[in-house]
């Protein structure tokens, strides 16, 4: 892992400025302009095509902070690690129920899912939860990015689906792949793991009759509980290995 030298604060603010920028950018025409000309699956290309031009974006302006960290091997072949993937997930599959109207939306949610989860991912893990971690310690940040993310999916949720439960879902849901990312160090792991989670939903309901989503957000915090096993387990395997040198 790469050493971190703390920004100072108006460094970290300034980028901070420039992601925010960016970002309301981007939900700006996605979410104002774009439904005014297009809807259905018009508008998932549009909006799909809008996140693939920010994705270089981001990558050559913040490159330092999402290359900070680096594979650890290690961590990523506990079994712990795919006991809680596998944990992680069967939650849309038992709980999942979107429902989305026609086969050929379906087929298209979940094709741009991969998109999404790249996205996603690199915004609010590579970039700002490192940032974050600057000031803030990992816990910090990772709490903190969690939170903006679960916000943010406010302006693309109808009013009749974001509430409080939908906020908890998205919080959690953004612990995991922020845990699952700083210990890892792995871009790559958590953007697949977001992305087969979003193409799961988007085909849902997978199974015929599935569980109530009242009780997701307790699924989501045990699943929780098991990638914070694994971290454990790699910070005691981590401290091991530092005796023995």
């Amino acid at each position: 892992m790469r050493a971190i030298v703390p920004a100072s604060w108006p460094a970290m603010l300034g980028r901070l400025l420039l992601l925010g920028s960016i970002e309301t950018a981007y939900a700006l025409v996605t979410r104002l302009c774009f439904p005014r000309y297009f809807s259905g699956i018009e508008l998932e290309l549009y909006t799909t095509a809008a996140r693939l031009l920010t994705i270089p974006l981001y990558w050559s302006l913040f490159r330092p902070l999402i290359h900070r960290r680096s594979l650890q091997r290690e961590a990523v072949r506990m079994p712990s690690l795919h006991f809680g993937i596998a944990a992680l997930l069967l939650v849309p599959v038992v709980f999942g129920n979107d429902d989305r109207p026609g086969f050929t939306i379906r087929v298209v949610f979940a094709l741009t899912s991969f998109v999404v989860g790249l996205r996603e991912e690199l915004v609010y893990r590579a970039i700002l939860q490192n940032l974050l971690e600057e000031k803030l310690g990992r816990f910090g940040a990772i709490l903190l990015a969690s939170t903006i993310f679960a916000l943010y999916h406010y302006g693309s949720e109808s009013a009749l689906n974001y509430s409080l439960q939908r906020f908890l879902e998205l919080f959690v849901f953004g612990c995991i792949f922020g845990l699952i990312y700083r210990i890892s160090g792995s871009l790559l792991l958590v953007a697949i793991l977001h992305s087969i989670l979003d193409l799961i939903y988007a085909v849902s309901p997978v199974v015929h009759r599935p569980l109530s989503r009242a009780g997701e957000v307790w699924a989501e915090v045990a699943v929780l509980l098991i990638f914070l096993g694994w971290a454990r387990k790699c910070r005691r395997h981590a401290a091991e290995q530092s005796l023995h040198q």
